[in-house]
């Protein structure tokens, strides 16, 4: 009796190929073409999990979680010194969505700092501003800048002020209180305020608000 035989059926090379090219587990440094590279865990070709992230141009480096190819958990961001090229931490805290969201601590410089929350890479909700001349602003942020309730402790230097120096500043910061206070860099004071019903509006660098006229003849108000 005559037996059929089937031609066995063989999947093309190219699927074994591309089963093997799943990026899925732990996988070793993988390069990309322009030539950053990746250590860590993936998932479905997709950064997922604990892994290490070096970009190529700016030499930065992220340590920490990723979720479906984006930094999301917490994680530790660094820059190499452009003088001794040691790496010093930029930001360490939790992130979501590939942007700082949560609580962390960022350095723009060795005495300049910010700690407490974020929101879609931006300061927003309660932190503390460190600057280098010493002073502290500690309160609510939103999109970045200082507002809301809030104290502003004057540095050692601003404290040292004439005393009709002193009491501008001072006059100023509970003038603020009725505006917004916004510092939109760390070398600048942006002030909306409110002066006999008329809004002022002005950025001061941090010189010129330590040197501000008392408010009899502030050029704010007139």
């Amino acid at each position: 009796m005559p037996i059929a035989k089937y031609p066995r059926l063989v999947d093309p090379l190219w699927y074994e190929w591309d089963r093997k090219a799943q990026k899925c587990g732990l996988r070793h440094t993988v390069y990309a073409v322009n030539g950053d590279r990746y250590i860590g865990e993936w998932l479905d070709n997709l950064k997922h999990g604990k892994g290490m992230q070096i970009w190529k141009r700016r030499g930065a480096i992220y340590s920490g979680d990723w979720k479906f190819g984006m930094r999301d958990g917490y994680g530790t961001y660094s820059l190499p010194d452009p003088i001794t090229k040691e790496y010093k931490k930029v930001y360490s805290g939790w992130w979501k969505n590939d942007k700082k969201c949560g609580y962390g601590l960022k350095f723009y410089s060795d005495l300049e700092y910010y700690e407490g929350e974020w929101e879609a890479g931006q300061r927003s909700g309660w932190g503390r501003m460190y600057y280098k001349d010493g002073a502290v602003y500690e309160g609510q942020w939103l999109e970045d800048k200082a507002s809301g309730r809030g104290m502003y402790r004057l540095s050692r230097s601003q404290q040292q002020l004439p005393p009709w120096q002193l009491r501008s500043l001072r006059w100023l910061l509970s003038e603020a209180r009725r505006g917004t206070m916004a510092m939109p860099s760390t070398e600048a004071v942006s002030l909306s305020l409110r002066w006999g019903g008329l809004r002022v509006e002005r950025t001061f660098s941090r010189w010129e608000w330590m040197g501000v006229p008392s408010p009899l003849g502030c050029g704010l108000c007139g």
